[in-house]
């Protein structure tokens, strides 16, 4: 955990010995900027005689380190290859109300989660569209807010506090037959039920059991669901940064800095926003100067954490 991994990096090679075959693994992963590849290593020798494991580096450069792990026995070896890297994941919620956004949404030069509220009136065409661009689709799932929420149809399934577990069950599933294609989830409002532990826990069941990513929006300070989904062993992330909360332009333009600013410190960030024009002009513009500088935009499941 803390490095992701690098895509399409894993090479295996088989060889026979003494009558025993061993297998041989290498991997790729990235590490943030803000680490050596001494730190790093470190790290690695600790984990390693954890696990009753040999560990010797095999190579290291200014930005790489590359470590070889085996059993006493010899009888397995995979090497982990590690580079500096930083790397930012932007979610873009509330789609399927505006079609000529999420084709702006779709059309933006990087890798991203599109965040669709089921039912709403282009909810399948923006899924099937995004999935087609190769953006990553996750279900919003409107949850209780505690502020009044509209009398629309796609709230007709919201998550709330009083629900049964069997009630929450009904209500995921009814919004995931709208969106199949969904790889994860996050919270649509939800400063009110995020906060009850209880509820949380029913819908982390679900999320699990469907093999999902759950992204805590993070619309409450006191949001307990990203720790319920890593107690729940569900794979799970939460915000750092609103891109535009507030909308003004300027104010989107500070909070893009922030996200590629924690990227480059920490070597991840997540940031959400939202179809607005304001926002839109902004990501269009600002996230090939980022390419340029070298922050990678990977979708929000590449930077999810295990649960326990």
């Amino acid at each position: 955990e803390g490095f992701p991994p690098r895509e399409g990096s894993e090479r295996r090679q088989s060889r026979d010995e003494g009558g025993r075959r061993w297998i041989a693994v290498e991997r790729a992963y990235w590490f943030p900027p803000a680490r050596s590849p001494g730190t790093v290593s470190r790290r690695l020798r600790r984990l390693a005689a954890a696990l009753g494991l040999d560990c010797r580096e095999t190579g290291r450069g200014r930005d790489t380190l590359v470590v070889a792990f085996a059993f006493p026995d010899g009888r397995e070896v995979f090497a982990l290859r590690f580079a500096r890297q930083a790397f930012a994941a932007i979610c873009l919620d509330d789609l399927g109300y505006r079609w000529e956004a999420a084709k702006r949404v779709v059309a933006l030069p990087c890798k991203l989660t599109c965040a669709v509220i089921p039912l709403t009136p282009h909810a399948r065409a923006v899924a099937s569209l995004a999935a087609a661009g190769g953006k990553e689709v996750f279900l919003h799932m409107p949850m209780a807010s505690r502020g009044r929420m509209p009398e629309v149809p796609e709230y007709g399934m919201m998550v709330r506090g009083g629900q049964t577990d069997p009630q929450v069950r009904a209500n995921l599933a009814r919004a995931f037959a709208n969106l199949p294609n969904a790889a994860g989830m996050n919270n649509h409002e939800g400063s009110l039920a995020t906060e009850d532990r209880v509820l949380m826990a029913a819908v982390m069941t679900v999320v699990k059991e469907r093999g999902l990513v759950f992204l805590d929006s993070g619309t409450t300070v006191d949001s307990v669901a990203w720790r319920v989904a890593r107690d729940a062993g569900v794979r799970w992330a939460k915000r750092d940064v609103f891109l535009d909360d507030p909308m003004p332009k300027p104010a989107v333009e500070a909070a893009f800095a922030r996200l590629v600013a924690l990227a480059r410190s920490r070597g991840r960030a997540i940031g959400i926003g939202h179809p607005h024009p304001s926002t839109l002009d902004v990501l269009e513009r600002r996230i090939p100067e980022a390419q340029a500088r070298g922050i990678v935009f990977v979708p929000v499941s590449a930077l999810a954490a295990m649960g326990r």
